[in-house]
């Protein structure tokens, strides 16, 4: 009878200690969770963050380049006016020189 209170006591105290060192290992394991979550909701915040600032420095490259184009149209289109005149010119000074 006596064995078996002590058997009884025994098997009761290690469920509890089951029970506890359940309960801890939960606790961690919602913790490393919690932690793993929080490291990848930073992880997305930096990377959206490196993405704007990537989205910014080519939205800027891309100003850069359309300005730099209208300034060549610009020039191209003023050395077309240059040479027009040019020809217009000539032109007349040809045709003066063949009626005089």
């Amino acid at each position: 009878r006596r064995r078996r209170r002590e058997e009884k006591r025994e098997g009761g105290r290690e469920e509890r200690e089951k029970e506890r060192e359940g309960g801890e290992r939960e606790e961690r394991e919602e913790r490393e969770r919690e932690e793993r979550e929080e490291e990848e909701r930073g992880e997305r915040r930096r990377e959206r963050k490196r993405k704007s600032g990537k989205e910014r420095r080519r939205q800027r490259e891309k100003k850069k380049k359309e300005k730099k184009r209208g300034e060549r149209e610009e020039e191209r289109k003023e050395r077309e006016e240059v040479t027009e005149r040019v020809d217009r010119e000539r032109k007349k000074e040809k045709e003066k020189e063949r009626v005089a």
